[in-house]
C-alpha cells in the first residue's frame, strides 16, 4: 500500500484517469464505476477456454492480419477489403492524428482525450466545437457545418455516440454533415460506443462508409467484449482509404489472445448480442436512479454509461474521492476533459447490485459535501 500522500498524488491526472491497477496499488480492490466494459461477455465457459488455449497463444506467434481481417468480416458482415484490424482505437487514432489529418483539425468537446490532447502533442492546429448543455450536448448539424466551414478546417472527428455525455447524432443528421462537408480531406467518425445503443443496427455508418469517398468509421471492441486489457478494434473505409492504412499499421498488430477474442465473439453470436442487451437495461436503470436523487441533472445516453452534473456549489473532485477512498467506489469524475469541469461524472453501467450500492453511496455522501 501506498502512503495517503502518494495516493492524493496519483489521483491528479491531467489526462485520462489513473488504471485500475494503479488503483488497486493504492487502495486495494474497488469496485469500478469508471472503465465502462462489458460485464456479461465472455461468459465463465469462454474465460475458461482461454485459460486452457493460453500456453499455445503466448508461445506461438498469431495468425497473419488477413486472418483477423477475415473473422472480423464475419462478425460485422463487412466486405474485408473495407476493414482493417488494429491494436486497439487509440493505435489507428495515434496512426490518422500523425500520417493522414491534417490540420486544422475539428474535435468536438468534451471527447475521448487522445482526440484533443495528441494534435496538440504533435504541433498540429486543433479547433474545438463545444457541445451545449442547454441542448443535451447533443449537436445541431446546421451549426456544426457553419462552425466547420468557418473555422477552415481540414479534416474533423465526431465521436458517436459520444464519450462521455453518451449523446448520440441521428445517422440521417451525419450523412447530412458529410455531404456538407465532402470537401474536407479526411472525416473519421468514431463509433467505439456505438454496440451499446439503442438501435446500434441503424445508427452506425458502418455498413454505409465504404461508399464515401473521406470517411472512416473507427470501433474498439474491448469494450464491447468486456476485455480492454486485448487491445482490440478495426477501421471501416473505402477500399482506397483502406489501402493507404495498411501499410502504416504493423503487420502484427493483433496478438493472439486479442485474435481469440474475436473468434469468441464469431462463435458465440447469441451471447455477445445478448450481453449488450442487458448493458442496455443497465443503462436505462443507473439513469433512471440516478434521476432519482435529489439536485443531480441527468443527460440521456445512449452508450454504456450515464453522465451527470452535481448542483452548484458541490465538489466533484471531494465527491470523487470520498467515494474511492471510503467506500472503495472507483468513479469518473471529468474536470480533465477538454470542454467539461468537476461537477460532471461519467458513471459505467453495471449489474443491479453494483448500481444499486453506488446511487445508495451516492445519495448519502451527498449530504455531506
Amino acid at each position: 500500500m501506498q502512503s495517503p500522500t502518494d495516493h492524493e498524488n496519483f489521483l491528479q491526472t491531467a489526462r485520462h484517469n489513473p488504471t485500475y491497477f494503479e488503483v488497486a496499488s493504492h487502495l486495494g480492490q474497488v469496485i469500478d464505476y469508471c472503465v465502462p466494459a462489458n460485464a456479461y461477455f465472455p461468459t465463465q465457459e469462454m474465460h475458461q477456454a482461454l485459460v486452457e488455449r493460453l500456453p499455445a497463444l503466448l508461445k506461438y506467434y498469431p495468425d497473419y492480419r488477413p486472418e483477423s481481417v477475415s473473422i472480423l468480416s464475419e462478425i460485422v458482415n463487412v466486405n474485408p477489403i473495407n476493414l482493417l484490424t488494429v491494436n486497439g482505437s487509440t493505435e489507428i487514432i495515434t496512426t490518422l492524428v500523425n500520417n493522414q489529418m491534417q490540420g486544422p483539425i475539428l474535435v468536438d468537446i468534451p471527447t475521448f482525450g487522445r482526440w484533443t490532447d495528441l494534435p496538440r502533442d504533435i504541433g498540429k492546429s486543433l479547433v474545438t466545437f463545444q457541445r451545449r448543455m442547454d441542448q443535451g450536448f447533443h449537436i445541431d448539424p446546421e451549426e456544426f457545418i457553419a462552425f466547420a466551414i468557418r473555422s477552415k478546417v481540414k479534416s474533423m472527428v465526431l465521436c458517436n455516440p459520444n464519450n462521455p455525455t453518451g449523446s448520440l447524432s441521428k445517422s440521417t443528421e451525419l450523412l447530412h454533415i458529410i455531404r456538407r462537408l465532402s470537401h474536407l480531406e479526411l472525416i473519421v467518425i468514431d463509433e467505439s460506443f456505438m454496440p451499446f445503443a439503442d438501435d446500434p443496427l441503424s445508427e452506425s455508418l458502418e455498413k454505409l462508409v465504404s461508399q464515401l469517398g473521406n470517411v472512416l468509421v473507427i470501433k474498439s471492441l474491448g469494450k464491447a467484449i468486456g476485455w480492454h486489457g486485448v487491445r482490440l478494434g478495426f477501421v471501416v473505409g473505402n477500399r482506397q482509404l483502406i489501402d493507404g492504412l495498411r501499410p502504416l499499421i504493423p503487420y502484427w498488430n493483433i496478438n493472439g489472445i486479442a485474435q481469440f477474442a474475436l473468434s469468441l465473439v464469431r462463435d458465440h453470436p447469441n451471447e455477445f448480442y445478448s450481453s449488450l442487451a442487458r448493458i442496455v437495461e443497465d443503462r436505462r436503470s443507473l439513469e433512471q436512479r440516478l434521476r432519482e436523487i435529489p439536485g443531480l441533472t441527468v443527460f440521456s445516453s445512449q452508450a454504456n454509461f450515464a453522465f451527470f452534473q452535481l448542483p452548484h456549489p458541490f465538489d466533484g473532485l471531494q465527491l470523487r474521492d470520498r467515494l474511492l477512498k471510503r467506500h472503495k467506489l472507483f468513479v469518473r469524475e471529468c474536470s480533465n476533459k477538454i470542454g467539461s469541469s468537476s461537477s460532471f461524472f461519467r458513471i459505467a453501467a453495471r449489474p443491479k447490485e453494483d448500481t444499486d450500492r453506488l446511487t445508495k453511496t451516492l445519495r448519502s455522501e451527498l449530504r455531506f459535501l
